[in-house]
């Protein structure tokens, strides 16, 4: 019994170590890293503001966007949410955030650098999630995050992404038109 006892104790310690560390993987804090994409001579800017995750699948997505958007005639920064980053986005036409998702659960740095955004001006904000499950889009909940300035919203499933890395430009410009 003593046995049985040590084992269930265990097993809900890993579960609890386990459940804290990938709830803190969204709410990491991070540097300012900024990544400039595209020759400067265009006239239409895109921002890509993304949390990063205990993988690399997070960089690899909005790196993946900001090379279509280049693509697509714009300058693009990407960089991670923090209090470095600028409050006022009105140079930008095109403003996407990005969050890994972690026990259905999307970054609690990007919801607190949203908020203090003073002026996203006439840009389009679009939100997109990456995560393994198919099954549930948690995009559109993270979209209310923005009180209403998001345009669109849309999740990049891992296994698609591994297939087509053009699965979520073509996301982007279909919510674009």
């Amino acid at each position: 019994m003593k046995k049985v006892l040590l084992i269930v104790g265990a097993v809900i310690a890993v579960a609890l170590v386990s459940v804290v560390w990938i709830c803190k993987a969204n709410d990491t804090k991070n540097k300012n890293n900024p990544i400039k994409l595209g020759n400067g001579s265009s006239n239409k800017n895109a921002i890509i503001v993304y949390q990063k995750g205990r993988s690399s699948y997070a960089d690899k997505v909005a790196q993946s966007i900001g090379d279509g958007l280049v693509k697509d005639g714009y300058n693009v920064v990407l960089n991670q949410p923090g209090d470095y980053l600028e409050k006022d986005l009105s140079k930008y036409d095109l403003i996407l955030f990005g969050s890994p998702v972690y026990a259905a659960q999307t970054s609690s740095q990007i919801k607190k650098y949203a908020d203090s955004i003073v002026n996203y001006g006439n840009g389009k904000v679009i939100c997109y999630c990456v995560g393994n499950v198919k099954d549930k889009d948690e995009s559109k909940e993270f979209m209310n995050s923005f009180n209403g300035k998001a345009t669109g919203a849309f999740k990049v499933v891992k296994s698609d992404f591994d297939v087509d890395k053009d699965v979520p430009i073509n996301k982007i410009r279909s919510i674009l038109g």
